[in-house]
């Protein structure tokens, strides 16, 4: 509603919210009400620009709140509760903890400019101070973390120090809670992250250790594995690549060893995998902006081990990371081979792995997508010539369907942009379907006429080269579901030709379909008149006759499967007859309204009257169809049809 408003009262409008919410935390007493609090906080951080504004007028008392809450929830946590209050508390942990690192996120510069102002923090520290002020956190000897006196900052007279001083407190105690979700913990490490890059000079003094009931230990492997997300989120690319005070490599060769070391250990815990696949998809990331050669060639293959095992995990969230961890190495390699660099390196000791891999792993399907996405199909096809034959080979596994199918599609739409030879593709690609779907089981016949609803999609006119000059029911079967596919994709949407439906099919093979000796025939090509992506629209005068010419010679079917389809399908024409003669009255009411004269034989009259043809015919039909006599079937169709239509 906000947004709505003219941007010249913006600036009312944030003074206004800035005020309402300081009085709202002003008010906040109990642990209830300052969730409730964040929780309105948190909402203006999300699409909200006014509210990002507003928040920017009262960071201070918002990490003050911060603060308080946790703290209460610290003191909850030290005593014994249910498991529902428990729960409850540590979704309060979470919702402070992400209010602070959006406010930490958006407003650092605020932040930092306050803090050269009460103790004189220098401007402009340098990138290696950074590093060396986070290197305690890297732990390498795995002895417990606890902020040190050369890299921490202190208890002086200060109330923003003092506030961020005591919220870093207070996450180092949280982070080594057991109970508290792993997103949670990640958010521990981000807020760690920016507090101690914050805080960085402003004193030599050490942090007050908390007193808790648990151990406070930063270097758990759930703490550590934070505190590498939280880099990872916090620090730039170009501070990732500095090197380590310690190791002499970059900075983000010793992150990636430590989280492959915590995933090795923690195979067995699922959750723990999973945020190390996603630490790990954030560094690729970070790495792809690094774009250095030498920094990629120090631990690429030991990333590659670990994406390739973890595309084959049965969580969908990790194969997830680990097919994005593969996307990005690819688009790596081939940004630096195109900047002249040796990108080549990267891209070929991907295909090679990828050659390698046995057909029975889904790995390799991903794998080839992710390369031909960059370098292209054509590339691949040099180096494995029997590749397609290969693919639809693999078809044949259950298991592996849906990664090789859309493999296939991939890989097949990205040829068909390389190639200039429509009559070469075709071969390679569409041929070698087509004489599969001759002799194999129904149960395998789904992906492959996915395929080439898929190429029809691309190229309708290959419906030509579908469907033979005597045409059998293995391949009207085969065009209707690629056109059905294609239909509901919005690719069938181009002007009709005379003689032609939809500009890919003769009417005349369509109208045979409809009164095939196959009942399954039949109602395929009932469906592909009647759905449509777009329930607005419009028939076409010939196809309403194809309507009519079904309803003649199906009306009186007994197959109770057969009927229950048509009926379905046929409620969806009338449907969308509504729907589209809607849209059609609308437009002829504008033309009147911009005072244009409607002419008799204008498109959307003509329509209109095929409509009201159709329907007077179909009304007429149906009750002719109650004779006397007449089957069960013939008049249960009959009677079912015309009740939604008379409505």
């Amino acid at each position: 509603m906000f947004l709505t408003l003219p941007e010249s009262m913006h600036g009312d409008i944030v003074a206004y919210l800035a005020t309402q919410l300081q009085e709202m935390m002003n008010l906040c007493r109990s642990l209830e009400e300052m969730n409730s609090a964040i929780v309105t906080i948190n909402c203006c951080f999300d699409n909200f620009p006014i509210g990002v504004q507003a928040v920017g007028h009262c960071f201070l008392p918002t990490l003050q709140l911060v603060e308080t809450c946790l703290s209460s929830c610290i003191a909850e946590l030290c005593v014994k509760l249910s498991p529902a209050r428990r729960m409850e508390v540590c979704q309060m942990v979470h919702g402070a903890l992400r209010a602070a690192v959006a406010v930490l996120q958006k407003y650092q510069p605020n932040i930092r400019q306050l803090l050269q102002s009460k103790v004189g923090l220098k401007e402009d520290q340098s990138l290696s101070i950074t590093i060396h002020s986070l290197t305690g956190l890297l732990s390498l000897d795995k002895q417990s973390t606890q902020p040190s006196e050369e890299d921490v900052c202190a208890k002086v007279s200060c109330p923003g120090v003092d506030n961020l001083t005591s919220l870093l407190e207070l996450v180092c105690a949280l982070m080594s809670y057991a109970d508290l979700p792993l997103d949670t913990h990640t958010n521990c490490g981000m807020v760690l992250i920016f507090l101690r890059i914050l805080l960085q000079g402003t004193s030599s003094k050490t942090i007050k250790k908390l007193e808790m009931p648990w151990r406070v230990d930063l270097s758990t492997d759930v703490c550590q594995l934070s505190i590498y997300c939280g880099m990872l989120n916090v620090l730039s690319a170009s501070e990732l690549g500095c090197l380590h005070p310690d190791t002499g490599t970059p900075v983000i060769h010793f992150i990636f060893r430590q989280l492959y070391e915590i995933g090795q250990r923690s195979t067995a815990d699922s959750g723990m995998v999973l945020v190390v696949s996603r630490a790990l998809l954030l560094l690729s990331r970070n790495l792809l902006n690094i774009g250095s050669v030498t920094v990629v060639e120090g631990i690429l293959l030991e990333m590659l081990q670990f994406m390739w095992i973890h595309l084959e995990h049965y969580m969908d969230s990790v194969r997830h990371s680990a097919a994005g961890i593969l996307h990005n190495l690819v688009k790596l390699g081939a940004l630096l081979q195109n900047e002249g660099s040796n990108g080549c390196g990267v891209i070929t000791t991907i295909m090679k792995e990828v050659v390698q891999i046995p057909a029975q792993k889904k790995s390799k399907y991903i794998g080839l997508a992710a390369v031909a996405d960059e370098i292209g199909c054509q590339v691949l096809i040099d180096q494995m010539p029997h590749l397609v034959k290969d693919l639809l080979k693999a078809l044949a596994d259950p298991n592996l369907t849906s990664h090789v199918s859309s493999a296939v599609e991939r890989l097949m739409l990205q040829h068909a942009g390389e190639v200039r030879d429509a009559a070469l593709w075709r071969d390679m690609w569409v041929t070698p379907v087509l004489d599969m779907l001759a002799w194999v089981p129904p149960c395998q016949c789904g992906p492959l006429q996915a395929i080439l609803a898929t190429a029809v999609s691309r190229v309708p006119g290959l419906a030509s080269h579908i469907l033979p000059s005597s045409p059998t029911s293995t391949h009207l079967r085969t065009l209707l579901a690629c056109f059905r596919l294609a239909r509901r994709q919005g690719a069938l949407d181009g002007p009709s030709r005379p003689g032609m439906w939809k500009g890919v099919v003769e009417l005349e093979i369509l109208e045979q379909a409809l009164y095939h000796q196959d009942s399954e025939i039949r109602v395929s090509a009932l469906s592909l008149l009647a759905v449509s992506h777009r329930s607005t629209e419009a028939f076409s005068p010939c196809e309403l006759q194809l309507i009519k010419t079904y309803l003649v010679y199906n009306v009186n079917t007994e197959d109770p499967s057969s009927r229950q389809q048509t009926l379905a399908l046929m409620k969806k024409v009338l449907t969308r007859l509504h729907g589209s003669s809607q849209v059609l009255f609308r437009k002829i009411e504008q033309g009147k309204a911009k005072k244009k004269e409607l002419e008799t034989d204008s498109n959307e009259a003509h329509l209109l009257k095929s409509y009201n043809t159709f329907l007077l015919w179909l009304l007429d039909f149906c009750f002719i169809n109650l004779f006397p006599g007449a089957n069960f079937g013939r008049r249960g169709s009959s009677l079912q049809v015309t009740y939604p239509d008379l409505h």
